[in-house]
């Protein structure tokens, strides 16, 4: 994602100074209250010298337990999350948590090395699977994805990466599939190829990120 430049001097206020994280340096599940006491710049701050990119709000967890069980309180079991990062939003869900790692990569860690950046902190419950492993050996019927970056092709050009998540083929899986991001100018996740495609799509004053105020959402397909 392009990542924008802030001045430091507006930054008057840390959250990790306040409970942002717990003890082992990953974020709380906090009420979006907590995160809009912060500027816009304090909170994406916050996330770029934390690796984090969907925060996990209160009322993000409660919305996605009460969407995922909708079809069953038994659904919880056949859900897992790819991308899981950090671990946190799994592990608040208690959902399988899967990720390909690839920021443990040499390659990539040197990468985030010349940008300042850290690499994400992988949680301890996370499993090492990419996305199309994980679909096809654990076979869920609800997939999870935050922030996930869209597989990039090069017949198609366009946003995305060659080591981006192929989404058509989870769809295809027959598997319901949630996705929150954010579409403002500073990400890629409106240019997705699956939105072109038949969805439902949510918006909440509650979706907290590191993206643009007023454009986090969520989308699903197969939602019947």
């Amino acid at each position: 994602m392009g990542d924008r430049i802030i001045d430091a001097a507006t930054l008057k206020r840390f959250p990790e100074r306040e409970g942002a994280l717990d003890a082992n340096g990953r974020p709380q599940v906090k009420p979006a209250e907590f995160w809009n006491q912060f500027s816009e710049n304090e909170r994406f701050a916050f996330c770029v010298r934390h690796a984090v990119y969907c925060i996990p709000t209160t009322e993000l967890v409660q919305w996605l337990r009460d969407k995922i069980t909708e079809r069953g309180p038994d659904e919880l079991d056949r859900t897992l999350e790819i991308g899981s990062g950090n671990g946190v939003l799994a592990a608040a869900l208690r959902i399988m948590a899967t990720d390909s790692l690839l920021q443990r990569r040499s390659d990539i860690v040197e990468h985030f090395r010349r940008m300042q950046q850290p690499t994400i902190a992988y949680g301890p419950e996370v499993r090492r699977y990419d996305a199309e492993t994980a679909v096809r050996l654990f076979k869920p019927t609800t997939v999870l994805g935050a922030w996930v970056t869209h597989r990039w092709r090069e017949e198609r050009g366009g946003s995305g990466s060659p080591y981006g998540v192929d989404e058509a083929k989870i769809i295809a899986s027959g598997a319901r599939y949630i996705f929150i991001g954010n579409d403002g100018g500073s990400t890629q996740h409106g240019e997705r190829p699956i939105l072109e495609r038949e969805h439902a799509r949510y918006c909440f004053p509650w979706l907290v990120s590191r993206g643009e105020r007023g454009h986090d959402f969520i989308a699903i397909w197969g939602e019947s």
